[in-house]
């Protein structure tokens, strides 16, 4: 294909597809300047597709029942609007640190769930350790900001990490007002003081579930260690302990049922919630 190429008007025409997968071997032009009749879609997944906010519109208004949206490298959106995309349940938007868009979203109508996928290169991780660490920092938190009305929000066992970096260097988190917290990650010292923030930030919160798991290819624990190191930090900067005392604070006057957890630590040998962080030491 050529780099200018742009799919037909009629293409957009089609009211038979269900499930539609338009990957481009580079990021080409997907130009919808009529609106789209894919009142079947069910599923649409876009890759490395060039399109305006004004574009993305149009073919989502004609996706009447559409339930699966996957983004991958599309840096030309914006502003991502999904309020009236009503049958919606799952998003999914894969970027990395030079692919700017989409840079707002806004989905009312679904379960906001963030992680960060870790993809293995051949380059020296040492390299972009410090930078990349601190832009995936400043990134985390721009998104955490942004869902801080959410009522419902899961997070990956990745995101908690970077989250923990920030935690550790003692950066500024927005306060939250959700109410159901999931937290996909196993349990380790490379999380604990990004859940203690998010619990400590968290006063409304009602429902805390811990799944004991990931779902995507976790960082590794010696590039953690190799940015902690850097920055002359701990690894063992805080220890699992803490997250016992949080875990029953944070059902304080709910119910028992409240929070769940699939690997949770036992209680003891520690401070408690005041511990601060330093129990490893």
């Amino acid at each position: 294909m050529s780099r200018h190429y742009k799919l037909p008007d009629f293409f957009y025409n089609s009211s038979s597809f269900k499930q539609l997968n338009i990957k481009f071997t580079q990021k080409m032009v997907m130009e919808c300047r009529y609106g789209s009749s894919w009142v079947s879609l069910q599923k649409l997944q876009l890759s490395f597709c060039s399109l305006s906010d004004e574009s993305m519109a149009k073919i989502l208004s004609g996706c009447p029942i559409l339930e699966y949206l996957r983004l991958y490298h599309c840096g030309r959106l914006k502003v991502l609007d999904l309020s009236k995309s009503l049958r919606l349940k799952t998003l999914e938007v894969n970027r990395n640190l030079k692919t700017r868009g989409p840079r707002q979203i806004v989905a009312p109508h679904i379960h906001s769930k963030l992680d960060i996928c870790y993809v293995p290169t051949n380059k020296p991780f040492f390299e972009f350790t410090k930078p990349g660490f601190l832009q995936l920092q400043v990134k985390v938190l721009e998104m955490l900001e942004k869902l801080q009305n959410a009522e419902k929000l899961t997070f990956g066992s990745n995101f908690i990490q970077i989250l923990s970096l920030a935690e550790i260097r003692g950066v500024y988190f927005p306060m939250l007002k959700v109410k159901s917290l999931t937290l996909d990650t196993v349990i380790s010292q490379y999380v604990v003081p990004g859940i203690q923030r998010l619990l400590e930030n968290s006063p409304d919160l009602e429902k805390l579930t811990v799944r004991g798991r990931t779902s995507c290819k976790a960082i590794p624990e010696h590039h953690l260690d190799q940015y902690l190191k850097s920055q002359s930090l701990k690894p063992d900067q805080c220890c699992c302990c803490v997250l016992s005392a949080l875990l029953l604070s944070c059902t304080d006057g709910a119910s028992d049922n409240n929070a769940t957890s699939g690997n949770t630590p036992s209680t003891g040998g520690c401070g408690g919630a005041g511990c601060g962080g330093g129990c490893g030491d």
